[in-house]
């Protein structure tokens, strides 16, 4: 990862589509993960975050909308896959990630408010220890902040938005 090395004290956030053979690599550059939804890939980011000494924080991505082009565990499933990354010694479930459906403001709403709610929920039933740092809601993007800012996302990417001189409101 070049953009990492060339700044190394700046803080990345890893936000794309997880590859199994990049695991390593990822971890060794992310401070957090966004696109977490398979156990399989966490048991991976555990070995890799072990054989670097650090604990690595990751979000679960939700597929609230259901749509099929969307990545994510189903909302009904995340409480149990929230509860096995946390249960890894060298991973830190710090809270849950969404996309909402592209071009309908009420529809993101509707995505963004079930992810807080379902936030809540598992939160509710994590061990202390867990619930604590449980305090993320990654969700809205260049179109779609507007919406997710005030159903309670502390993280928004509108990487686009900034940097894209092609991208207009």
């Amino acid at each position: 990862m070049p953009k990492s090395a060339a700044f190394p004290e700046a803080r990345w956030h890893f936000i794309g589509n997880i590859q199994s053979r990049r695991i390593s690599e990822i971890v060794a550059s992310a401070t957090l993960i966004h696109s977490l939804y398979q156990l399989r890939h966490a048991e991976k980011i555990d070995h890799a975050a072990a054989e670097l000494s650090k604990v690595q924080d990751v979000l679960i991505e939700v597929n609230v909308s259901g749509e099929a082009s969307k990545s994510g565990v189903a909302p009904a499933e995340a409480a149990d896959l929230v509860r096995a990354v946390a249960a890894l010694s060298h991973v830190s479930v710090r809270g849950l990630m969404t996309m909402a459906p592209a071009g309908d403001a009420q529809a993101a709403r509707e995505a963004f408010a079930g992810l807080a709610e379902l936030a809540a929920q598992i939160r509710a039933q994590l061990p202390a220890e867990d619930a604590a740092v449980f305090t993320e809601l990654s969700m809205g993007m260049s179109d779609d902040w507007r919406e997710a800012v005030p159903l309670g996302a502390t993280i928004v990417r509108v990487g686009r938005a900034i940097f894209s001189e092609s991208y207009q409101e």
